[in-house]
């Protein structure tokens, strides 16, 4: 009898679980973004030794989650769109690599610098925003210094706003933006580099 009842129970476990299961909710799937690098690049190479960093995100932004300014004090996180790497990682990435081509060097390091690594000058970059808002607009803003890597003084200090339009919602679009407007700072801080070369 006991047998009997195990049995039945089992089965009537066996028959439920899946109709079960199907009434739960199900997670939506997460979307993965990635920063890229501009095709831009100097008519010439040459031998110029570049450090970067260090460079600073708002600390909101440290997460993977893509973060949404919805108003003037208020932010979101977007729980299904996410970075594929760490963003402050991404950032110095794209823009070691969209220096070194403005430049036209390969002789570009990240910061914590190796002891005993030449560099001519070093490029730190502080970002007041890195991010889209709930419009479609996108907004990169930072301060950034060029240095005398032998001496340590400030060559350069400037602050850049970079605002681009994108489809509300479209986070696609949104890092792609954040990219070209990556590549446009670059651009900007390649020329300071280049006139603080031929001035020295």
């Amino acid at each position: 009898m006991k047998r009997r009842c195990h049995a039945a129970l089992a089965l009537a476990v066996a028959l439920t679980t899946p109709a079960c299961t199907s009434l739960l909710p199900k997670t939506p799937p997460s979307h993965f973004y990635v920063l890229s690098a501009s095709d831009e690049r100097a008519s010439a190479t040459q031998a110029i030794a570049i450090g970067v960093g260090p460079v600073q995100l708002p600390p909101y932004t440290d997460r993977p989650q893509i973060v949404v300014r919805t108003g003037p004090n208020a932010i979101s996180f977007e729980e299904t769109r996410r970075w594929a790497t760490p963003l402050q990682q991404a950032v110095t990435s794209v823009l070691m690599i969209d220096l070194g081509r403005r430049l036209g060097t390969d002789r570009v390091t990240a910061f914590p610098f190796a002891l005993g690594l030449p560099r001519d000058y070093d490029v730190s970059v502080d970002f007041f925003h890195f991010e889209p808002d709930s419009s479609g607009a996108v907004l990169v803003e930072a301060l950034w210094r060029i240095q005398d890597s032998a001496t340590g003084g400030e060559r350069v200090v400037r602050r850049s706003r970079l605002d681009r339009s994108t489809p509300p919602g479209d986070f696609a679009a949104a890092s792609a933006a954040l990219s070209d407007a990556l590549g446009e700072l670059a651009a900007e801080i390649a020329v300071a580099v280049e006139q603080v070369r031929i001035a020295r």
